[in-house]
């Protein structure tokens, strides 16, 4: 589930936006305003994917991570992707 979150919070990631009173509260970047309709096609594209690529594949191609966990989902990958 982790993975699923990480991926729609990047591609949503432009519709940021919080109201003043969670200025200070540590998951602000989380909040997105955005009509459900648009946001439920992401998350169920994503949902898609993690199903057809198993998820060291999913992490790898739509999950910020760093060079050595990017090398080393690759690794695990049951069908890996051309770098």
């Amino acid at each position: 589930m982790w993975l699923l979150v990480q991926a729609v919070l990047q591609e949503t990631r432009r519709h940021h936006q919080r109201p003043e009173q969670l200025e200070e509260w540590t998951g602000q970047t989380e909040v997105r305003r955005m009509e459900p309709e648009p946001l439920i096609a992401v998350a169920e594209f994503y949902r898609q994917e993690l199903d057809d690529l198993g998820m060291w594949e999913f992490a790898a191609r739509y999950v910020p991570i760093t060079d050595d966990e990017w090398t080393e989902c690759l690794g695990r990958a049951e069908t890996p992707m051309v770098a």
